[in-house]
Order: C-alpha cells, then sequence, then structure tokens
C-alpha cells in the first residue's frame, strides 16, 4: 500500500510539473534610484495569465542583482506561489550603443578589406598572364623587330602599372587590417571585465482563471553609483558665489537604463586648490642630520591633499571607468579611458577603496608617490546561479510573503535631455538622507561611464578672505564663506574652479570639518605677493659652554596688486619643544594673536589697493651644541 501511495504522489507531481507553463514576460524599467554606492532598480510589467499554474519570465534582468533584495508586487486575482532568480549564460546582454558603433565600422572595413584583396588577385594573375606571354614571344623569331619592340613597350608599361596598382592596394589592405586591430582593441576595453550573462526571474503564479495581471520588480544592483561634483565660478570678490550641483551617475550592471526617471539619494587640473595648512611643529633634537631628514620624509608622507594614479587588471591593460572612494565618504572619481585618475583628499586620509566590475574590491594605502592599482579577478562560485531565500528553486507560499530571509514578496488578490542641461529636480529631506528626485527622464547606458546631472544652479552669498601660511607655500588662498550651508544639502565632493573667468584646478568640498560656516578654497590669486625673509641682522649664534642658542627674525610682508581691498589671515607658527634640553625663550610676534596649545600665530590684515604690509616674528632656542635640531 505505501508503494502504491508513493508511485501515485510521483504520478501527481509529474502531472502538476507538466501542467505548469511558462510565459515570457518582457518588462520595462520605470524608475531608478541611485546610491553614492549601488542603485536600487523598479520595473513594472503587465502580462496576459492562464488560468492555473504558470512561471513568468521576466528576461533580461541585470546579472549583479542582490538576491535578497527582490521584491515582488503582483496587482489582480492571482497568486503569487515563488520568486527564483535564474543566472542565464545562453541569451547575452545586448552590445551597448559604442559596442555597436565599432562592431558596424569593423564590418563595413572588413568588406572593404575583402575587395582589396580580391583587387590584388585579380592583378596577380594579370601580372602572372603577362610574363608567360612575355616569354612565348621572346622565343617567338619569326615577329617583325617593329612588331617585337611595339609589344614589349605595352608589356613594360602594363607590368609597371600592374606593381604600381599591387603596391597600392597592399598599402590600403596595411591601413585598413590596423584600423581594424583598433577597432577589436577599443571593443575589448569597452567589454573588459564586463559579465555577458543575464538573469532571468522566474515567478510561479495561480490564478483560476485566465487573467491579465500586472507586476511590479525592485531588486539592488552592484556596481553602480554617484557622487558629487561642484563648479565654483567667482566673477568678483565683491559678488556672490556661483555654485553648480553636479551628480557624476555611473553604472555597469549589465542593463542599460533607458529615458527612466532617477532619484539620487545621498543614502555613500595639475595643481591643486586646496590651501596649506600648518600643523603644530615639535621640536626634537636628532643625532644626525640623516636622522632629522628621514622624519622629515615621513612627515610629508602623512599630509597628501591628492591621490594619483593607473588602475590596471592583471595584464597590466588600463581598467577605465573604475571607482575610487574614501572610505565612508562620498568623495569619489572614475578613472578615464587609460585607467588614470585624480582625486583630491581631506586631511588624514590613510586609504581608498577600488571597485570594477568584475574584480575584487580592493583597499589601497595612500602614499606620496603615483599609485598602481592591479584588480585581481572575482572569482564566482556555483551557488550563486540560482537562487530562493537559502535554497535552489524552492517553492515559497504568498503566504509566507515577507517571512523568508531573502525574498520580499507581496501579493494581491483584487478584481534624455542632454547631460549639461539643468533638469527640474525635486529634493525630498528624510531623517538621515537627502534625495534628489530628478524629474525629467534620463539614459545612463551600462558602460561605467560617469554622466553627468546637474542637480541645481545657485548663487549663495559669501565672505571672502585670503588665507597664507608663507612658511610652507608663499601663495595667498581665496576661500569662500558660505553661512547657512547646511540648507543647501551639498556632500563632500570635489570642485572645479573658475577665478575671473579663468579656470584655477580643483579643491574639495570638506563638510566634516566645517562649522556654522563653510569655508571653500578657491586657488591662488598670484596678485597678492606674498615674502618670508629671514633678516641676517637678527640671526644670531651663541656658543655657553655645552649649549647653543640659535636666534631667528622672520620678516613677512603681503603686497596687494589687486584693485579692491582685501582681508587676508597670515599663519605662522613659534617651536614646541617637547624634550628638556630644548628652551624656547625671546618670542615676538607683533600684531598677531597666539593659540597656547599649537603655538601657531594668526595676523588678520586689511591690505588696501597697492599696499604693502609687514610682520615680524622672532623666536630664539637653546639646546645643546652636539645635537641638530629641525630649525625648517
Amino acid at each position: 500500500m505505501k508503494k502504491l501511495y508513493a508511485l501515485l504522489t510521483i504520478v501527481v507531481a509529474a502531472n502538476v510539473q507538466a501542467q505548469t507553463k511558462k510565459v515570457t514576460v518582457h518588462s520595462t524599467i520605470d524608475h531608478v534610484t541611485v546610491y553614492t554606492q549601488g542603485a536600487q532598480v523598479q520595473r513594472s510589467a503587465t502580462t496576459s495569465i492562464p488560468a492555473g499554474t504558470t512561471t513568468l519570465v521576466f528576461p533580461q534582468i541585470s546579472p549583479e542583482l542582490e538576491e535578497k533584495s527582490i521584491q515582488v508586487q503582483g496587482r489582480g486575482a492571482f497568486t503569487i506561489l515563488s520568486v527564483a532568480r535564474d543566472r542565464n549564460y545562453l541569451r547575452n546582454q545586448a552590445p551597448n550603443a559604442d559596442i555597436r558603433q565599432l562592431q558596424q565600422q569593423q564590418d563595413a572595413l572588413e568588406e572593404k578589406l575583402t575587395r582589396e584583396n580580391n583587387r590584388l588577385k585579380v592583378y596577380t594573375q594579370e601580372e602572372n598572364m603577362l610574363t608567360k606571354n612575355q616569354e612565348i614571344r621572346g622565343a617567338n623569331t619569326g615577329l617583325k623587330t617593329q612588331d617585337l619592340r611595339e609589344a614589349m613597350d605595352f608589356q613594360r608599361n602594363r607590368l609597371t602599372e600592374i606593381l604600381d596598382l599591387q603596391m597600392a592596394i597592399r598599402r590600403n589592405i596595411r591601413d585598413i587590417t590596423d584600423q581594424i586591430d583598433r577597432l577589436e582593441a577599443q571593443q575589448s576595453a569597452l567589454m573588459a571585465g564586463s559579465d555577458s550573462s543575464t538573469s532571468d526571474l522566474l515567478i510561479t503564479v495561480s490564478a483560476k482563471e485566465a487573467i491579465s495581471g500586472g507586476f511590479s520588480l525592485s531588486y539592488l544592483v552592484k556596481n553602480a553609483g554617484w557622487y558629487p561634483n561642484y563648479a565654483l565660478r567667482v566673477e568678483s570678490i565683491s559678488r556672490p558665489l556661483a555654485m553648480e550641483y553636479k551628480a557624476n551617475v555611473y553604472q555597469q550592471c549589465g542593463e542599460d537604463w533607458k529615458n527612466v526617471k532617477l532619484r539620487l539619494s545621498s543614502g555613500n587640473p595639475s595643481e591643486s586648490g586646496q590651501r596649506a595648512e600648518l600643523q603644530p611643529w615639535q621640536m626634537r633634537t636628532f643625532n644626525s642630520r640623516a636622522d632629522m631628514l628621514n622624519a622629515r620624509s615621513l612627515l610629508s608622507r602623512t599630509g597628501n591633499s591628492e591621490a594619483r594614479g593607473v588602475v590596471t587588471d592583471g595584464s597590466g591593460q588600463p581598467l577605465p571607468g573604475a571607482s575610487i572612494f574614501v572610505p565612508e565618504r562620498s568623495i569619489g572619481t572614475t578613472t578615464n579611458e587609460n585607467g588614470a585618475f585624480s582625486l583630491q583628499l581631506p586631511p588624514n586620509v590613510r586609504s581608498l577603496n577600488v571597485a570594477y566590475i568584475g574584480f575584487a574590491n580592493q583597499t589601497v594605502n595612500v602614499t606620496g608617490s603615483p599609485l598602481r592599482i592591479t584588480m585581481v579577478e572575482s572569482k564566482r562560485t556555483l551557488d550563486e546561479v540560482v537562487v530562493v531565500g537559502y535554497s535552489s528553486q524552492r517553492k515559497v507560499s504568498a503566504s509566507l510573503a515577507g517571512a523568508i530571509k531573502g525574498i520580499n514578496i507581496k501579493g494581491k488578490n483584487q478584481t534624455t535631455p542632454p547631460p549639461t542641461i539643468p533638469l527640474d529636480v525635486t529634493t525630498t529631506y528624510k531623517p538621515t538622507t537627502v534625495s534628489f528626485e530628478i524629474i525629467n527622464p534620463y539614459t545612463i547606458p551600462s558602460d561605467g561611464k560617469a554622466y553627468t546631472v546637474t542637480i541645481r544652479d545657485m548663487e549663495i552669498p559669501a565672505i571672502y578672505e585670503y588665507h597664507t601660511a608663507p612658511k610652507t607655500d608663499l601663495s595667498a588662498y581665496l576661500l569662500a564663506g558660505i553661512t547657512g550651508w547646511e540648507e543647501l544639502n551639498l556632500m563632500e565632493g570635489e570642485a572645479s574652479i573658475y577665478y575671473e573667468g579663468a579656470y584655477l584646478g580643483k579643491t574639495l568640498l570638506n563638510l566634516q570639518e566645517a562649522s556654522d560656516t563653510l569655508f571653500v578654497s578657491l586657488g591662488k590669486d598670484k596678485n597678492i605677493v606674498i615674502n618670508r625673509k629671514l633678516q641676517k641682522d637678527y640671526a644670531r649664534h651663541q656658543f655657553l659652554s655645552g649649549a647653543q642658542t640659535i636666534t631667528h627674525n622672520w620678516e613677512i610682508s603681503v603686497k596687494n596688486n589687486k584693485r579692491e581691498p582685501v582681508r587676508i589671515l597670515v599663519e605662522d607658527q613659534l617651536p614646541i619643544s617637547t624634550q628638556k634640553e630644548i628652551e624656547i625663550s625671546k618670542t615676538a610676534y607683533p600684531g598677531a594673536r597666539l593659540d597656547e596649545t599649537t603655538q601657531q600665530v594668526t595676523w588678520d590684515l586689511q591690505v588696501a589697493s597697492r599696499e604693502e604690509k609687514k610682520m615680524q616674528l622672532q623666536y630664539a632656542v637653546k639646546f645643546p651644541k652636539d645635537k641638530v635640531v629641525n630649525f625648517d
């Protein structure tokens, strides 16, 4: 009896399996929420559902989706029985527009190459025929001299013409072959590291009768994101600061976002425009000058304001479109077509995160030298092919919707503007994030390139002042102070600087160090001339028994060559003794204020047009004469 029951169970199960129909459903992407790292894609579809049990196949879904983020919502008189994700290696992704264009160019060149090879073959055959004919005529002594001369002239002229044509054809063949090789190399670069497979979402539903049903699908994808970028323009320090708030959106998740609504969520040129900042000057002794230089070199490597480098694969080929981010910050960039990047850094950043599709994420240490980052291909396991919750092809009852970790099912039973044109944007405030709703639809191909979306253009009242630290840099940096910046929903990121119509370079919006006023460094102003000179009359060396005393007196000057008066903060510092055998005395800094903790002195000056002002800084250092002290 038990054997008969088991046999009947197998027959019934097989019959039910045979009765399950498969219907392919084509969905469209309606909306994408792009986070600083990753994106949530929302699709919709309407299809006819026959009576009984049906498996709906939604093809061409991103292979980079997070299985545990899949959410399905149905509209209609049917029940969702299960949801599964199946990796499809037979149905490849459609190539993007750039690759399709390159393939078309290659096809045209290959057709042209075939024609040139055919022409070469024809002329080679004619050359052989003329050569054989020449041998026959040469052996025929019965020809008249005039006839022989005419025949030889014809053969010589025609053979010369044929050989010239063959040489030109071979040159054309070389040129065409070279063009085809370059097109193939470009296609390889565009497809480097990309996953050619797709995903199929398998949704099994049950309906009592044939109906029309609607579906909403959403899921998270990797290898996508955005990072802020700004353009700061100052026409004059008497006018407001013009700011272009932009987003660089990129994705390489295997599906093109064509004419979709975007929501951007905050929920992650060779000269730096970042002003120099003084660090506390802690004076100590060294056993030799070499020890002092080594210590100074180590200190200089910890104050990088910019990171530069190249990202390549294991064979040394550049990886364009790789993402470079400061850990736990929204500051980031992508590599160019040569795999190179440069990124402005906030103080005390020691590492960067690097990500690229098909490769394992890396964390690299920031050094003073250009970085060479080699990415390692990631290894996929077979467990990633088909996943439903924690098992393969396991059916999930609709009554358990939301109860199984990894799958969220909701069933209901019921009767391209150009990238540089500013778009309409709606800002949504949330407790911990800010979202920018881009009203007009946008297209972001799956090519890893960064596409610019202008979030907002605005003019901001600013307080302008100059800062200089002539001990480290004889330059005056213009700073714009922005009050009420919290209301602007800014994020940390790089900013391009334009001052009085000229491009000056890049700076960084560093919000973590801002107080009630956000200061933005707008780069150097060469119309402010700074000098710092050691006055020889006051530079004394005194030797007393086993100690020596060195007195320095510095003269600092500021010359304003601009047509309007300026406010400038001049920063310098006194040494700090960290050893009992070093004594600091005779300090003088007329007109400046002193920070007792850091020993930094600051002059707050108002300098009229064409005016020059001078300041004095003096100190004496006593230390053992058999030691070396870091005076510079």
